[in-house]
């Protein structure tokens, strides 16, 4: 079976999934490169430079995922993608549609439509691939009053076939009026023509008389395959001199600089505006090499860059430093390989533009980020530096507690100094948190509560003797709210752990969201509360500086107590 389309390349490393696939295409008459893991699609690729669709999963075992891969291979070329995994998944299918030229399959459908999906765009590759120029040559094309035209060649034995990509509306109106364009009307051989085309000289060839639409075609080389035709002394046309006029006040007052070099760098043409750009005339700059006008820094990663042009998509991109008239000056330039009838690169097209004022705003905009990084970073620092010398005073106050307790016999002094201590460690809680995190803006109140929970109970009731039930939301709120919260709770629990049990009991904590509201419910199973303390806390300093708290967050405080006591705190979840 004749080879109609280029080949495939398989990247899929599930030997099974493989051979079907493999057998697929191959029925269909496609020709199909497998390989099992991303070096070894990246080698193919650097080997194979006629590929023309990469079918891959994403999982590919060990290594590098196809994900990683795509992204790798859009570095240099522009190859139709498909993916074809199981992973569909929301991440990976945003992951894939980032990646340009690129489609999602999922194993599931059928292989007709995998099938079809790879040949429409294996089509796609061979009808555009000949096509993507700059928008800049359309418009050169567009602005000529004489019939002019972007084709591709291709040559089978021997034969030149021409295929038109774009024309301007006096082309259009030639081919409509005098048949397909070339073919039969070469009067030149074809040798002769690939030979001219491949050394990028400029060609002129007669068009047989047929009736008024004869004359001559200017054949203009801008790639292997790309070529500007314009007709010349048809009797559609007036006289060129007007026209030639118009081409070159075009190319004269053209913004962009344009070159041609050869492999070893010396210009082969360039246009006025480099000359202007550089102060130099065309004569003192044909035959020399670009190199010594780039800024000495900047050369290596020229010359670094333009290796790309010697492999597929054989186009490369840099910006440089240049000493021009007007100073030193960045350039950005897209160069493009003209490549021979074997495929060897015989010379470079480079198309550069003026970016100093946008390159200089980047820089400036790099440095800004830069130092905001580092400021941040070392803010960070200074704020890990100031919790860890908060905690460590903590500490210190607690040391102080403890050593305070030892020479002291009254119950009723030692039950105030522990009471102390609790407030102490559910602040030394609140910061070892904060501290974790790395930020005082937000805190895991329900990381936060749970924590000191399970300290105060350590601290007061050892052993098993009382049982802790949480229920705690994921919410988050300020430091400072979380603060006054984890005092209310260290106070409660404090409280129930000295005083409501007799003996077993179980003290439960909940915190949910209700609307716009933080819900807290702290309680336990015990005695209740003496009759003599309301809710308003008219006991001791514990129970009187929580509705103070409660007050604090603009919040509201209600306790029921009978067979166990319970106090439920509702703030607003958004603080104004």
């Amino acid at each position: 079976m004749a080879k109609t389309f280029p080949p495939v390349l398989l990247v899929e490393d599930e030997v099974l999934i493989a051979l079907d696939l493999v057998r697929t295409l191959a029925e269909r008459g496609l020709e199909v490169i497998h390989t099992t893991s991303s070096e070894e699609a990246l080698r193919v690729l650097d080997t194979t430079p006629d590929v023309g669709l990469v079918l891959m999963d994403i999982g590919l075992g060990e290594g590098e995922n196809g994900i990683g891969l795509a992204r790798r291979i859009r570095t240099t070329s522009s190859l139709p993608i498909i993916f074809f995994s199981n992973y569909s998944d929301p991440e990976t299918l945003a992951q894939v549609e980032a990646i340009e030229g690129s489609i999602f399959l999922p194993k599931l459908v059928t292989r007709e439509t995998l099938l079809t999906n790879v040949i429409r765009l294996l089509k796609d590759r061979c009808t555009d691939h000949a096509a993507k120029t700059d928008d800049r040559i359309r418009l050169l094309i567009d602005a000529l009053d004489q019939p002019a035209a972007l084709c591709g060649l291709t040559r089978e034995r021997e034969v030149l076939s021409w295929r038109l990509l774009h024309g301007n509306s006096l082309f259009n109106a030639w081919m409509h009026q005098a048949s397909p364009l070339l073919l039969e009307r070469t009067r030149l051989p074809a040798g002769r023509i690939v030979e001219a085309l491949a050394r990028g000289i400029p060609l002129e060839i007669p068009i047989q008389q047929t009736s008024e639409h004869g004359g001559r075609a200017l054949l203009i080389p801008w790639t292997k395959d790309l070529f500007l035709i314009v007709l010349r002394e048809s009797a559609l046309l007036e006289t060129l001199t007007e026209n030639e006029e118009k081409y070159r006040l075009l190319i004269e007052n053209q913004t962009d600089l344009v070159v041609r070099v050869d492999t070893e760098g010396r210009f082969l043409y360039v246009s006025p505006s480099y000359c202007r750009m550089f102060g130099k005339s065309e004569e003192e700059l044909l035959g020399k090499t670009f190199i010594p006008l780039v800024h000495p820094e900047d050369r290596e990663p020229t010359l670094k860059a333009m290796e790309a042009l010697y492999r597929p998509p054989y186009t490369a991109y840099m910006e440089q430093r240049a000493m021009t008239v007007y100073g030193e000056r960045w350039l950005a330039w897209n160069d493009t390989a003209v490549l021979d009838e074997e495929g060897n690169v015989v010379g470079i097209i480079g198309v550069g533009r003026d970016i100093h004022e946008k390159k200089l705003a980047e820089i400036a905009l790099k440095e800004a980020t830069e130092q905001l990084k580092k400021a941040v970073e070392e803010r960070e620092l200074l704020l890990k530096e100031l919790l860890h010398r908060v905690r460590n005073t903590l500490s210190l106050i607690l040391s102080f507690i403890h050593l305070e307790k030892s020479s002291w016999d009254d119950p009723r002094l030692l039950s105030r100094i522990s009471s102390l201590e609790a407030r102490v460690k559910s602040l030394s809680e609140l910061y070892a948190l904060l501290h974790s995190l790395g930020g005082i803006k937000e805190v895991d109140l329900s990381a936060y509560l749970s924590r000191l929970a399970q300290t105060l109970l350590i601290a007061y009731a050892p052993g098993d003797r009382i049982s802790l039930d949480m229920d705690l939301a994921p919410l988050s709120c300020s430091a400072k709210d979380a603060t006054s919260l984890g005092l209310i709770v260290t106070e409660i629990i404090t409280n129930s752990c000295k005083h409501a049990f007799e003996d077993r009991g179980t003290i439960s904590l909940m915190l949910r969201r209700e609307g716009d509201d933080l819900v807290m419910e702290l309680g336990d199973d015990g005695r209740g509360l003496p009759e003599t303390r309301d809710s308003g806390g008219s006991g001791g300093l514990g129970l009187q500086i929580i509705p103070l708290l409660v007050q604090q967050l603009g919040g509201t405080l209600t306790v029921e107590s009978g067979k166990g006591t319970r106090y439920t705190i509702r703030i607003p979840a958004r603080r104004p």
